[in-house]
């Protein structure tokens, strides 16, 4: 019986979401990603499309060969796992980061982003290549979503905010002159 109680106290935690109405700063963000849902939604097919791709291409280009290698693949892996040529280190083999498609899925968000946390990268030139398109198409892809959403921001705020400002403008020009 205490723990349906406990629930019931944690459930007083969602009553912060109620702010979001009485406060304006709130409600104008609302109403702008209400106004961006089709930019939005565009981008999201856009991105999902080139996850898709990149992480297709990547993954069959940096992949490596499969082998059964005890000095390269973990034990975890029974020995077993995709290895590479470690052009950093000599030409020595090491376990690719790229062991499935879906798996290079994490590699290419991380790069359309340009967050690039480098615990994944290609080695060969052909990986680069396709490392720096993906980076391009990346800022393209959330570039252009983001100024509609600014403009989107802005014509509401103007809307919100719109004949006060002028007004003060205005009084504000004239105390000028």
């Amino acid at each position: 019986p205490l723990g349906f109680l406990r629930v019931l106290r944690l459930a007083r935690v969602f009553r912060i979401f109620k702010l979001g109405k009485y406060n304006e700063g709130m409600s104008l963000f609302a109403r702008t990603l209400h106004a961006s849902v089709p930019a939005l939604s565009l981008l999201c097919f856009f991105v999902l499309i080139g996850v898709v791709l990149f992480g297709s291409i990547i993954y069959f280009v940096e992949g490596g060969q499969y082998t059964v290698d005890a000095n390269v693949c973990p034990e975890s892996l029974n020995y077993a796992c995709y290895v590479r040529t470690n052009s950093y280190a000599g030409g020595d083999l090491e376990q690719s980061p790229f062991v499935s498609i879906p798996y290079s899925f994490y590699w290419v968000m991380v790069t359309m982003t340009t967050v690039g946390y480098g615990d994944q990268y290609p080695q060969t030139s052909l990986g680069k290549l396709i490392t720096i398109i993906c980076m391009l198409c990346g800022i393209l892809t959330l570039a252009l979503p983001i100024t509609v959403l600014g403009s989107n921001f802005s014509a509401e705020y103007e809307a919100l905010h719109g004949a006060a400002h002028d007004d003060e403008a205005e009084k504000e020009e004239e105390r000028f002159w």
